[in-house]
């Protein structure tokens, strides 16, 4: 594994055990929430690229990239609700990424990612 691969471990360690604390504190804060929602997402997308490093063409790769694709709407909501913006410019904003995650989710699903 190069020096990629163990930074990437590295990173899904420290957001996975970052995440989860958040987690198991059993909060009902929503920034508490998001945050640990990002932080698990993040720390997924990292450890799959890690294995993806490290096995090869095991598969790792297609969840590394539904897990990139969730990153985004997942680090809008975080933001919303971080700065504590509720206006609608913001809210469509969040509906349109969630729409277009979805879609791409599909098509990933459906193997549009392999197709040339």
């Amino acid at each position: 594994m190069d020096i990629l691969g163990q930074s990437a471990l590295l990173v899904g360690v420290t957001n996975f055990a970052l995440g989860f604390s958040v987690l198991a504190r059993n909060v009902k804060n929503k920034l508490y929430i998001a945050f640990a929602v990002l932080c698990t997402l993040v720390s997924a997308l990292a450890l799959c690229f890690a294995l993806e490093r490290l096995w090869g063409g095991v598969g790792f790769y297609r969840w590394h990239l539904f897990f990139g694709v969730w990153i985004g709407p997942a680090a809008l909501a975080f933001i919303r609700v971080m700065v504590r913006i509720q206006d609608r410019v913001s809210r469509r904003l969040l509906d349109f990424s969630v729409i277009l995650g979805l879609s791409l989710s599909a098509a990933l699903a459906l193997g549009f990612d392999a197709d040339p």
